[in-house]
C-alpha cells in the first residue's frame, strides 16, 4: 500500500475506529438476532470507511476525491 496513505491522519483514525468496532462487536451476545444484525451493520460500516478513504486518496482527480468523501459521509 501507499506509504502516504498510512501517514494520513484520517486513514489512521479510520483504522482505529475499525479496531474499536471489532473489539466492541466481540462483546455483543450471539443469542439476540437483532443485536447480531446490528453488529453486522457496525462492522460493515467500519470496514467501508477506510476503503473509501484509500480510494479517495488514490484518486488523482479532485472530483473523484469529493465523490468518495460524500460516500464516506453517507456511510458514517
Amino acid at each position: 500500500m501507499n506509504d502516504n496513505l498510512h501517514n494520513l491522519p484520517l486513514y489512521q483514525k479510520a483504522l482505529e475506529l475499525l479496531q474499536l468496532t471489532e473489539a466492541l462487536a466481540t462483546t455483543i451476545p450471539e443469542e439476540d438476532p437483532f443485536l447480531e444484525a446490528t453488529k453486522g451493520f457496525m462492522l460493515e460500516n467500519a470496514l467501508i470507511i477506510p476503503a473509501k478513504i484509500a480510494g479517495a486518496e488514490g484518486a488523482g482527480l479532485y472530483d473523484l476525491k469529493m465523490e468518495n468523501a460524500t460516500l464516506i459521509r453517507k456511510a458514517a
